[in-house]
């Protein structure tokens, strides 16, 4: 029984003290029971029970007061966490484990593996935290751009880069990301900025190339990731190339619509020569450069060279089936030009086809 003294503490005599020794002695005993416990369930594939008997003997050994142990035990009930995909918690029993060493030990050389490991643990859980974010955020993205959402898609995808870059620390992730952020650029359709985006679109292509292209041959994905970045990488250089060309005939729509006849043919040729020495003379974009140089001379009155220009956009866009309405227009236009302009029938000169 404990006495009192004048003061009114309690008096514990020797035997109590050896209580508390056997108390301690018996739930660190306990702790690393459930740890061996906790080890054969986790080597035989049982994440599940392991976790439980990880937290059982982290209880026992917080008890215990058994700081080294207490921190073993908070490293592995954060690697099973981190095994059944929970990395906040995971991270968060590192960082209690390192919290626990750097107390303990003095930083040098007889820091225990323990507190590597642990340090360790606690950056790759961080940076898995980060890589689900942005997987995340990539899929958010990619149904804003199913859904037609560009601008939505393109400031998440930009929110979710420096993730990407600096936590993540995933070059194949990141590639992804880019990948996803170029169509966002190469698709916007605002005419004045169309070549600044399809130049924005080509660099963050070949950003992409550039992390992926080390891991090819050894990494599951990479091969299969480049083939779809070198395809459209070609394909938004070669719009890069085309958009000029497409400006100039944007151009001589206008002048059209204005009936200024002589500034649409000269635009028209330019974009027929710029395409020539960009494209080729075989490239659907010749086809509607000539009809329109055509055209222009027909509304000028100069049917031999409009038939001439009308007659090679027709053999070019023949060539190309899925410019169909393009097609119906030469032809028209040619039919007009062959016939130098003579009405037929109440709705003017028409192709016999549409007859």
């Amino acid at each position: 029984m404990k006495t009192s003294n004048i003061a009114g503490a309690s008096d514990d005599g020797p035997g109590d003290e050896r209580t508390v020794v056997s108390l301690l002695r018996q739930l660190t005993a306990e702790a690393k029971q459930w740890q061996m416990d906790a080890q054969k369930h986790m080597l035989a594939g049982d994440i599940d029970t392991a976790l439980v008997f990880f937290r059982n003997g982290l209880a026992k050994a917080q008890a215990a007061g058994e700081s080294e142990l207490e921190a073993e035990l908070h490293n592995s009930v954060g690697c099973m966490l981190s095994k059944l995909g929970d990395k906040l918690g995971a991270k968060a029993h590192y960082a209690s484990a390192v919290a626990i060493l750097e107390r303990l030990f003095e930083p040098g050389p007889k820091e225990p593996d323990i507190l590597f490991f642990s340090r360790n643990n606690m950056k790759e859980a961080q940076r898995q935290i980060h890589a689900q974010k942005v997987e995340k955020m990539l899929k958010q993205a990619t149904r804003l751009l199913l859904s037609g959402y560009l601008q939505q898609a393109r400031n998440l995808l930009e929110e979710a880069l420096p993730y990407a870059e600096h936590g993540a620390q995933d070059p194949i992730l990141e590639a992804e990301l880019l990948n996803q952020l170029a169509f966002t650029y190469a698709k916007e359709r605002q005419k004045s900025r169309r070549e600044e985006n399809l130049a924005t679109a080509v660099s963050l292509m070949k950003r992409a190339v550039a992390l992926v292209e080390p891991h090819v041959d050894r990494e599951d994905g990479a091969d299969k990731l480049m083939r779809i970045l070198d395809r459209n990488l070609e394909d938004f250089q070669e719009l890069l190339k085309e958009r000029p060309i497409w400006a100039l005939i944007e151009e001589t729509d206008a002048f059209l619509l204005l009936n200024v006849h002589e500034h649409a043919e000269a635009a028209a040729s330019t974009a027929a020569e710029l395409c020539r020495k960009k494209l080729g003379a075989d490239h659907p974009a010749m086809a509607y450069a000539l009809n329109r140089v055509g055209f222009s001379q027909l509304m000028m009155g100069d049917f031999a060279s409009a038939r001439k220009n009308l007659r090679v956009a027709k053999a070019i866009i023949a060539k190309w089936p899925k410019h169909s309405d393009e097609a119906r227009t030469i032809n028209f236009s040619l039919v007009w030009a062959e016939t130098e302009g003579r009405p037929s029938g109440e709705w003017g000169v028409v192709p016999p086809e549409w007859s």
